[in-house]
């Protein structure tokens, strides 16, 4: 419903500027008449933020709260509370189970859905989290709040969001009520005996699974930045990734081991990587994870070349991306010498590859060449070079013409910006190439270095991405503790998907995360029940045959024929 639009209840969503806070707030108010003159009343404040763009998450949450108040209001009431729900689910998995198909006898016409619930996602998903002994993470004398970090984790997988968004999202759509104080109690509950336990729990399952005890992890960095310019012992200014210089962030390391799944994470202030605040760093998590190696992976916005030293006195390993333009002449001209380079036997059809290897010092630059990110940086610059000419056509200062990337374009003639063809030959050789350096990991070849640093990067991206791969640019809770609870459920969230994919992977059926949240989300009982004699039935979806795949693995079974359900 659009902000200001009144319904036929007189309940609305409005939007209200506070233009010396320099905010929008968005409420839910009822027109009222007192006194032969109508009021409004404020229900319920939704949220603000700080421009119009960031509106569209608040209208959608307003909208939800609104349809529960409007339920409220009536007879019927469709959510369930998280205990309902689970009780529900397990009806459905008890009856599902050992049946045979029978006729029914039922007339349809005087059924009536009632409900409709995601039985599949919910199913596959619990049976890892019980793999993983998070059931009673909180304790046994906790009981909601263990059954809300459940349900956020599941929400984490299924689709991320703020934790206030994530509350209307599950109502809506998967038809649990929760309750966002319950939520906030869940979150504070999460303390660090817990997380701790968390961890452990991670680095156990992953290490059960291979018979050889684990001799290097890797460890990637991100940073993660806040709405916000007052600072704490977590919440520091450092360079951030995101170019949100003006804000306070985090670090973050997520940690995964040489198959790829995710044995834990660590969270630093965002200065860590600022001074001579590294070494203490390094330090810890070599004294928490108690391996042999720990390979840093990056793609070197964090590292300076001063960190590079350090680390390497530190005896640490580094796969870092190479900045190929900034790289000594001696060094570029033997980038640019495609006689050194060899074919890669483990090209993709259609794509060509090659690679060399040049020896800098202690370490190792690999240069790769790929006709398909050849053809991406040719087709970039083709769109870059069409907008340039499109602003040289039109009035503008040459200051304003010189910034950006399309700068590296332009030369300046008689006072005007003009496009220099010959730099543009010259950026056209970089195409299709793209490199990192290591130091240490002699016995990784070039093939194993560049395959490491693309899984860790693909992990980390999945650990901050929703299924639509919309980054999650920033984090809305603001006390030290409840960040570290929001970010050992993003953990959690990351733990189950990534052993289920490896799993998949293993048996040659591998799926994104986005494929699998599809195929498993539309797994869902429609709960049918009889106008005159109340009796409820679950009518099943059908199963796809890649959710069937998941199913084989946990040796889950889906009942595809309705049945009626018990009383009990």
């Amino acid at each position: 419903m659009a902000p200001g639009i009144s319904d036929n209840s007189s309940m609305f969503i409005r939007t209200k500027s506070d233009p010396d806070r320099n905010l929008f707030r968005v409420q839910i108010v009822h027109n009222a008449r007192v006194n032969g003159k109508v009021r409004q009343k404020v229900l319920r404040h939704v949220g603000s933020c700080r421009s119009r763009d960031e509106l569209e998450p608040l209208y959608t949450l307003a909208a939800l709260i609104m349809d529960k108040l409007q339920q409220g209001q009536s007879s019927q009431m469709h959510l369930l509370t998280p205990a309902e729900y689970v009780s529900l689910l397990e009806k459905l998995r008890r009856a599902g189970r050992n049946r045979t198909a029978k006729r029914l006898g039922v007339n349809l016409t005087r059924c009536q859905e009632i409900i409709r619930v995601m039985v599949g996602f919910h199913e596959v998903f619990s049976e890892y989290y019980r793999d993983f002994g998070w059931e009673q993470l909180l304790g046994a004398s906790k009981q909601g709040s263990n059954r809300g970090i459940k349900e956020l984790v599941m929400a984490c997988i299924w689709q991320p969001r703020s934790m206030q968004v994530t509350v209307g999202q599950m109502q809506a759509e998967a038809g649990i009520a929760l309750n966002l104080d319950q939520v906030y109690q869940a979150m504070d509950d999460l303390d660090a005996p817990c997380i701790e336990r968390i961890r452990d729990a991670c680095f156990d399952q992953a290490r059960t699974l291979f018979k050889q005890p684990v001799g290097v992890l890797f460890c990637d960095l991100t940073t993660l930045y806040f709405e916000s310019e007052h600072d704490d012992e977590l919440r520091r200014m450092g360079y951030s990734k995101d170019g949100k210089s003006n804000r306070v962030q985090v670090v973050l390391a997520l940690i995964i081991n040489e198959a790829g799944l995710p044995v834990g994470y660590e969270a630093f202030p965002g200065n860590t990587f600022e001074g001579n605040t590294l070494e203490p760093v390094i330090e810890r998590m070599r004294a928490r994870y108690q391996v042999p190696r720990i390979t840093l992976v990056d793609d070197s916005t964090l590292i300076s070349q001063a960190n590079q030293s350090l680390l390497r006195e530190l005896g640490m390993d580094c796969i870092l991306s190479y900045r190929l333009e900034s790289a000594p002449k001696a060094i570029k001209e033997k980038i640019l010498d495609r006689d050194r380079y060899r074919d890669d036997p483990s090209s993709e059809a259609g794509d060509l590859c090659r690679y060399q290897v040049i020896e800098d010092g202690d370490n190792r630059i690999v240069v790769t060449y790929s006709a398909k990110r050849a053809r991406k940086d040719q087709k970039n610059r083709k769109r870059s070079l069409t907008r340039l000419r499109r602003r040289l056509g039109k009035s503008g200062t040459l200051k304003s013409m010189l910034r950006g990337e399309a700068a590296r374009y332009l030369s300046v003639d008689q006072g005007q910006a003009v496009i220099d063809e010959d730099k543009v030959r010259q950026q056209a050789r970089w195409d299709g190439l793209w490199a990192l350096t290591a130091s240490g990991n002699a016995e990784m070849s070039p093939a194993e270095l560049v395959h490491q640093y693309h899984q860790l990067g693909q992990i980390e991206h999945g650990f901050w991405t929703n299924k639509h791969n919309l980054r999650v640019k920033s984090v809305s809770h603001w006390t030290p503790s409840r960040i570290q609870a929001h970010l050992a459920i993003c953990f959690m969230a990351c733990c189950l998907v990534e052993h289920l994919r490896y799993r998949l992977k293993v048996i040659g059926n591998p799926m994104s995360v986005q494929e699998i949240c599809e195929h498993l989300s539309r797994l869902q009982f429609s709960i049918l029940k009889h106008l005159d004699s109340d009796a409820c039935y679950a009518l099943p979806s059908p199963i796809s045959d890649q959710a069937k795949c998941i199913y084989r693995i946990l040796g889950l079974q889906w009942f595809p024929y309705p049945f009626k359900l018990d009383s009990s």
